[in-house]
């Protein structure tokens, strides 16, 4: 039977073909973030076709989506959305469900930039900001500190549970379900200490006992979108301006410092959890622009008088 006979017969929606390669994403364990993610890039793309079957998800259709997101978002949104088609594309051609040829849409040159990081007295100026004398604030203050302190993704760190931890060190089930463990500082380890000690009590007075590392008052896990929210938050009253405050800003600063102070780049991969060097080596980039004000400080002629 051919291909197209198949799509014909079953008359499968775009609707139906996205749910059905999500359920495939939970079946292959993927992280429930990156499921989340595909479902919103690819119903926000193919939004007006939704009910229309399947074969009208043409190469030419997609194509012109992406032209219209183009005029709309920066590179790298554009290149996540072509990156999630493209997936989308791959699955549903393997289950005879469309025709489109993936490697025929067109590839995103996204422009090559420094990581976003902090400086120390960024840093120094966000720590500062929750109120530590508060449950939510001590909470907050430990969040911020251990994704500075470890790298650890912000979905990492809102599914931590109590059985994670083995002071010094931190189990983590990372992307594709990947385990792995990370070190916290001694000081980290007192902050924690310190929370855990405020998270005890916030709980036996609400007469509850839950597993989440991360808790409201009322004994809610945080999510990794509400920890952003905080992360922001902080961010703005702390005033600072030129680099957009996140979490991933928070990952990008620990891994820069980490080779600034000669860390093995191996190491570090193996830390952040990457599948592949190429990943970590962008920090590399950053870590070189230190070299211009080196370059300045200790060229020949910087201490004479030239003018």
């Amino acid at each position: 039977m051919r291909l197209t006979d198949t799509l014909v017969e079953e008359g499968l929606t775009v609707r139906e073909t996205i749910s059905d390669f999500l359920s495939d994403c939970e079946l292959r364990s993927l992280a429930a973030g990156t499921i989340e993610w595909y479902r919103q890039r690819l119903g926000s793309l193919l939004a007006d076709i939704l009910d229309q079957p399947i074969s009208a998800l043409s190469l030419p259709e997609i194509r012109e989506r992406i032209r219209g997101v183009q005029n709309m978002h920066s590179a790298s949104t554009v290149k996540g959305y072509v990156r999630a088609v493209k997936t989308f594309c791959y699955w549903s051609l393997r289950e005879g469900n469309t025709i489109v040829e993936p490697r025929m849409l067109p590839r995103i040159k996204e422009p090559s930039r420094l990581p976003p990081t902090l400086t120390p007295e960024q840093v120094e100026a966000l720590l500062a900001q929750p109120d530590r004398k508060r449950f939510t604030g001590l909470r907050d203050l430990a969040i911020m500190a251990i994704m500075l302190d470890t790298g650890m993704r912000v979905g990492e760190v809102a599914q931590l549970d109590l059985g994670d931890l083995d002071p010094p060190t931190i189990t983590i089930i990372g992307k594709g379900n990947k385990q792995r463990r990370v070190a916290m500082s001694q000081p980290m380890q007192k902050l924690l200490a310190k929370y855990l000690r405020a998270r005890a009590r916030v709980l036996q007075d609400a007469g509850l006992d839950v597993p989440y590392l991360w808790v409201s008052r009322t004994g809610a896990r945080l999510t990794r979108w509400r920890i952003a929210e905080l992360v922001r938050a902080y961010g703005k009253s702390a005033g600072i301006e030129g680099v957009r405050v996140s979490p991933h800003t928070l990952r990008y600063t620990y891994a820069t410092e980490f080779l600034r102070a000669k860390g093995n780049i191996v190491h570090l991969q193996q830390i952040l959890g990457h599948t592949t060097l190429a990943m970590t080596r962008r920090y590399i980039v950053a870590v070189d622009s230190d070299a211009f004000e080196e370059s300045m400080r200790l060229s020949p002629v910087a201490g004479m008088k030239l003018g």
